[in-house]
């Protein structure tokens, strides 16, 4: 169940939640929802990709040691190249025995990120098999979520998926400036610039409720540089990008609205 909170509804155990805050704030989320936190220091990454690469780049600047498991030896080269700071390894990363040998348990995290799903999975159940702490699993097919749900991977999507979140923005009206899906298609979140022609203009947000749909949630107002989060003395003005929480079938009603 997917539920847009109000002002009476209550967060519950095992709830999971989707926050947008202030940047120094989000930092303490883990004291204030007492969730453990763990510092990664060491990360496998099974596949050679651009996003593999893209991420490796990343875990080097901030000094977390990182391996790459390619079965190319072409592309390996290549990784290496770019990489000097990354161990690449000449493996098949579906091979259970050289996983096994080589104590990839013993990583913090352990990333399946090749160009196609189903070896991505394949190499995340090998991965909760030998014993891995935490698995990260590479996806672009959204069907493919509650599955992975119900085996506790975790997971993100592909390029390919935000490319068709930047496509749809297009698709829709010049208002939205990007859309992308969250629980399995289950919310929509918007990023949507307010004309001056809107009649919501000049309105506080804890006096809009009854203008939107009961499904949305404005998060947080941007404007010139300065970004508030969507208080209820919060007031819409004209070229305000909105970010917007809302089920998916609000969003043209909410193009007309803005």
């Amino acid at each position: 169940e997917i539920i847009f909170p109000t002002g009476i509804d209550v967060i519950k155990p095992l709830d999971e939640i989707t926050v947008v805050g202030e940047t120094k704030i989000m930092y303490d989320l883990h004291s204030i929802f007492m969730c453990k936190e763990k510092e990664i220091s060491s990360v496998v990454i099974a596949g050679g990709s651009a996003v593999a690469l893209a991420l490796a780049k990343i875990l080097a600047r901030i000094k977390i040691k990182t391996k790459i498991i390619e079965k190319n030896y072409v592309r390996c080269k290549e990784l290496a190249e770019a990489l000097p700071k990354t161990t690449i390894i000449n493996k098949d990363a579906t091979d259970v025995a050289y996983l096994e040998g080589a104590e990839i348990k013993s990583s913090d995290i352990f990333i399946a990120c090749t160009n196609d799903d189903k070896i991505n999975i394949l190499i995340s159940l090998i991965g909760k098999q030998i014993g891995c702490k935490k698995i990260l699993s590479l996806i672009s097919d959204m069907s493919l979520i509650p599955i992975l749900r119900d085996l506790d991977i975790h997971y993100t999507m592909s390029e390919k998926v935000i490319i068709t979140n930047k496509i749809l923005s297009l698709i829709h009206a010049k208002k939205i400036i990007s859309i992308a899906s969250i629980y399995e298609n289950k919310a929509t979140i918007l990023e949507m610039k307010v004309s001056a022609e809107s009649s919501l203009v000049g309105i506080p947000l804890s006096d809009l409720k009854k203008h939107l749909p009961t499904k949305v949630i404005i998060a947080a107002i941007a404007n010139k540089g300065s970004v508030m989060i969507g208080k209820g003395d919060r007031i819409i003005s004209p070229n305000d990008t909105l970010i917007i929480i809302c089920s998916p079938e609000h969003v043209n009603e909410l193009q007309e609205l803005f």
